[in-house]
């Protein structure tokens, strides 16, 4: 009997675990196709370079940074898009370039959406405050959100905590303190996903 009731245990934890780990969170439809252009051609725009290299002077000072994969995002892929950033019109998007733990029960994610000069980018920033899923990851949640900019590249941060804060402050080295006003979303991951998520909008 206590055989039977050890195997029903360790049948029923690898099920949870299966659950928990067995799919890729960074695919909103659930499978591994690489998104929805549906044969398009890959459009990512231009100043991609541009993004990956502010990304990376921004994790330059950063303590304990999870090892990432920085990838230039398929602009003829909204879908995947909208996923990340929370954006659902990419009419005045020039470009947009993601960096993701390569551990997908590290929540982190960043990504930088360049727009057109003539884009009313605090509403966009507005928007994507709105919209991002700080439970978008598999059975782990980011601590926080921050949206940002830097000219016409919005900036959004999605980390635990501390470690959120000072990508923020390797932002604000490589832009020489010229960032745009912080928006701010908190979640209180103790009332679990979907929940308890506190907007504070403008904190700067």
């Amino acid at each position: 009997m206590k055989k039977l009731l050890t195997f029903l245990l360790v049948a029923t934890l690898g099920l949870a675990l299966t659950g928990c780990f067995g799919r890729n969170s960074d695919d909103p439809n659930g499978d591994n196709n690489g998104g929805t252009n549906n044969g398009a051609e890959n459009n990512y725009g231009q100043g991609s370079d541009e993004l990956i290299a502010l990304i990376n002077a921004a994790y330059a000072d950063v303590i304990d940074l999870p090892i990432t994969e920085t990838t230039a995002m398929d602009l003829n892929d909204p879908e995947m898009i909208e996923f990340v950033t929370g954006l659902t019109d990419l009419s005045n998007v020039s470009a947009v370039v993601r960096s993701d733990a390569l551990m997908m029960t590290t929540p982190f994610t960043i990504a930088l959406i360049q727009v057109n000069t003539d884009a009313n980018i605090e509403a966009m920033k507005q928007e994507i405050l709105n919209n991002i899923d700080l439970w978008k990851w598999i059975c782990v949640a980011a601590d926080v959100g921050y949206v940002t900019n830097f000219g016409n590249t919005i900036i959004l941060i999605m980390a635990e905590q501390d470690l959120a804060d000072q990508v923020y402050e390797g932002f604000r080295n490589a832009s020489n303190s010229n960032l745009g006003t912080r928006l701010e979303k908190i979640n209180d991951i103790t009332d679990g996903p979907g929940g308890g998520m506190l907007d504070l909008g403008e904190i700067e």
